[in-house]
């Protein structure tokens, strides 16, 4: 792409007739403006700098940094593997009492479902559960499979990770005096479900 936009101002024959091309002094209409058309190469420049090597992402509101490596889920192999632990009921057993997916520690143990994270959330919400009750709650459930998330989080470890839900779960918690009803916790409990989980970590 940035090989692309780039042979755009290198022509050196009469642009007029081309698809795109860079606008000519006065020229208006179906062109690039020359400020667009830098702006577009910076973003080129920008991404493959991000893509090249992990970056250091700055959590300002916990005061923590994080490496991030975006190329990462280009790379991908095993999607499944961006998900805790789980596993699903036998179809025929499915209720309320079996909702489905379980999930597992890493030695198949099970430790809860879907229903066991909404009775957490249910009760962070009723009962004003310390945030930090609640991360511990949801940790006792939830086992990441690779807290890399493939490489996306470079030399990340479940310790770290759930470090930091617990300083956002805190930090949430001052912000309106110690209530936890609007602190995301619930939030928290559903993102460990998803394979972007990672993102949601820079994302909050």
């Amino acid at each position: 792409m940035r090989e692309s936009l780039g042979s755009i101002s290198r022509e050196t024959d009469a642009q007029y007739d081309d698809l795109i091309h860079v606008c000519a002094p006065f020229e208006e209409g179906s062109c690039i403006a020359a400020p667009d058309f830098q702006q577009a190469l910076n973003a080129v420049d920008s991404a493959r700098k991000y893509m090249n090597q992990p970056y250091e992402f700055r959590l300002t509101d916990i005061d923590t940094s994080i490496q991030v490596d975006f190329s990462a889920y280009f790379r991908v192999q095993d999607y499944k593997k961006m998900w805790p632990y789980y596993g699903f009921y036998d179809p025929k057993d499915w209720s309320d009492a079996k909702p489905a997916i379980y999930f597992t520690d890493k030695a198949g143990n099970i430790t809860g479902d879907i229903m066991t994270l909404k009775r957490i959330s249910d009760a962070a919400d009723s009962l004003n559960t310390p945030p930090a009750q609640v991360i511990a709650q949801i940790r006792a459930v939830i086992y990441l499979q690779d807290p890399t998330f493939q490489g996306f989080l470079p030399g990340a470890t479940e310790d770290a990770i759930w470090n930091i839900l617990l300083k956002k779960a805190q930090l949430g918690g001052k912000r309106i005096a110690g209530s936890v009803t609007e602190t995301g916790l619930p939030k928290i409990a559903a993102s460990t479900l998803r394979p972007d989980f990672a993102l949601t970590l820079i994302g909050n």
